[in-house]
């Protein structure tokens, strides 16, 4: 061949690439070779070239899209992405790329002109490998093969999501920035991130098999006649004392302060700093002592489901992975459920307020009965990925900042400013949910509790982030709004729980309470865990702890005194 096909099978070589250049910093050089050698691997499968790049050219059509996803989420594609594109319909999926500039996709699908363009010429030509330069390229990619990819298939870590692995529970933070792994690479990151997708989505099906026959025998007693409306709002990462309902010096709660009826529950702890293990124990009658990633009950939006109720459930986190599978599962309950960002935590993505216009289009359906969850990003780092620049009040922050690292100490008072603007957006979101509810002048009533806490080197600590048992972990924003209309019908549930407001609670009173909110009756039903009832009684409140010394009781643990971990009683040391 001559230096110009030389020069121009480079070129298609690098287009390929082109999504790693994106991301460059987050691989390493020994990945970027094992790319090039793929791709030169694929290239000489065939010993016309025209043949090989024909072969190679779906590679390239992916280019533009991965392109797209990483300027836009600041991140590449993965499993979450399949699961959210599965979730939607076409015309939901299409919205992906509304607003996108006209000039960028031309400047995205010029490579791919560019490409025919040398295929044809590789044609005419005639363009041969040579024999021994063929063989030595399939030869190396083969050992490549044999020591990265192989390697890296045996090992992969989401082979399906068993019911009752313990070891889903364990690890460090759930926040991972992101992974130098092949999977994160182009081509060779494809293969993986379908596989994952695959895999995970097998083994959600599993678990919903387990408890497809679950039934509570719910119904609504003493049937209160007329629309009601019920909404859950699930929280992300949400401290109570950066709350300015809590006392708060800060103005992070503007509009919530001036809702009459909004009840902020002051001293709520949740068993779990991962969403992953939170979440179910908010929303089943999964046991905060449960250490196993998967309940064998349904949730609470079955319960509703069996006593007349349509349900809907509208989330701005993840349809699919380990710290999601364990709550999709629930979510799948529902009548409609909806995953309405095309990104995971780990990326700027949608800002919750997406999920308000669907659940306007929800209200004014005017069902009768209706329950909506809410599942939001809240505060999750990071935190100036949150909210929209409008809401970027406490400044400096790391809204705009390159270099954010929530492990650097340095960065505190920007985390501190971000995470105080997220609160600002969350209290902006909500009170936006109640006027929603308001507007129906009908019966309704909102339940708001975040998932955990956070971490953010309070005091000399050097925690941030949460997963560290500390009691920043497990303290949770909480609060409570029913409507005029609910009061009339529910005197003495509204009068309950206002008496409730300082008293020692836990997230396990969500479901509880939801049920009573609904006078959805079961068997064997527990009205000592509503705090609507009033038999309602509290409980030593269990936390994870430190992973070393599980069933804490955080009220009573000692404290470690400079970050506030929770500590076991003298003497025990080892997982209980």
């Amino acid at each position: 061949m001559k230096i110009t096909a030389y020069i121009l099978i480079i070129t298609v070589i690098f287009f390929i690439l082109m999504p790693n250049t994106f991301w460059w910093k987050y691989l390493s050089a020994d990945i970027f070779l094992v790319n090039i050698i793929v791709v030169v691997f694929l290239l000489a499968t065939f010993k016309k070239l025209w043949v090989g790049l024909t072969f190679l050219l779906p590679l390239l059509a992916i280019v533009p899209f991965e392109l797209f996803y990483i300027n836009t989420y600041g991140r590449p594609s993965d499993a979450h992405i399949f699961g959210v594109l599965a979730e939607t319909n076409v015309t939901e999926s299409g919205e992906f790329l509304i607003g996108v500039n006209p000039w960028l996709i031309l400047g995205l699908l010029t490579p791919i002109l560019v490409v025919i363009f040398i295929i044809k010429k590789s044609f005419k030509e005639n363009w041969l490998w040579n024999n021994k330069q063929r063989r030595l390229t399939l030869i190396l990619g083969w050992l490549v093969a044999g020591i990265f990819i192989l390697p890296e298939t045996l090992s992969e870590s989401v082979a399906g999501l068993p019911v009752n692995n313990d070891s889903l529970i364990m690890g460090n933070q759930e926040t991972s920035l992101a992974s130098a792994s092949l999977e994160n690479s182009y081509p060779i990151g494809i293969p993986f991130r379908i596989n994952s997708f695959i895999n995970q989505s097998r083994g959600l099906k599993q678990a919903q098999a387990i408890v497809n026959d679950f039934k509570f025998n719910a119904t609504q007693n003493p049937v209160m006649a007329g629309r009601q409306i019920h909404v859950l709002v699930i929280g992300e990462t949400g401290r109570p004392d950066h709350w300015q309902l809590n006392g708060y010096t800060r103005p992070t709660n503007p509009q919530l302060s001036n809702i009459p009826d909004v009840i902020s529950l002051t001293n709520v702890i949740s068993g779990w700093a991962w969403t992953r293990m939170a979440v179910p124990i908010m929303i089943t009658r999964k046991p905060a002592s449960t250490t196993t990633a998967f309940f064998n009950e349904k949730s609470l939006v079955s319960a509703y489901r069996e006593a007349g109720f349509k349900t809907y459930w509208l989330s701005t986190q993840g349809p699919l992975g380990v710290h999601e599978s364990s709550i999709a599962l629930h979510a799948h309950e529902a009548h409609e459920t909806k995953f309405l960002n095309k990104v995971d935590y780990r990326g700027s993505g949608a800002h919750d307020g997406v999920l308000l216009q669907p659940l306007q289009d929800i209200l004014e359906k005017n069902e009768l009965k209706q329950l909506i969850v809410l599942h939001t990003l809240g505060g999750h780092y990071n935190y100036a990925d949150r909210h929209p620049p409008e809401f970027n009040v406490f400044t400096p922050s790391l809204t705009g900042f390159n270099g954010a690292n929530m492990y650097d100490r340095t960065q505190k008072t920007l985390m501190v400013n971000s995470y105080d603007n997220s609160i600002v957006y969350t209290d902006y979101f909500l009170a936006e949910v109640i006027q929603r509810l308001k507007a129906t002048r009908s019966p309704a009533t909102l339940l708001y509790s975040a998932d955990h806490g956070e971490n953010l080197f309070d005091n000399e600590c050097d925690k941030s982030g949460h997963g560290h048992g500390t009691e920043y972990d497990f303290r949770v924003a909480s609060l409570w709004w029913n409507s005029a209309e609910y009061a009339d019908l529910q005197p003495e549930k509204v009068a309950y729980i206002r008496t409730r407001q300082d008293m020692p609670l836990t997230t396990e009173h969500t479901f509880y309470t939801m049920l009573d909110a609904a006078n959805i009756e079961y068997p064997v039903k527990d009205k000592r865990k509503s705090i609507l009832s009033s038999t309602w009684l509290s409980h030593p409140r269990w936390t994870q702890g430190d992973m070393m010394s599980l069933g804490l009781d955080f009220d009573t643990s000692p404290r470690d005194a400079v970050c506030k971990q929770l500590l076991p009683p003298s003497g025990r040391t080892t997982v209980q």
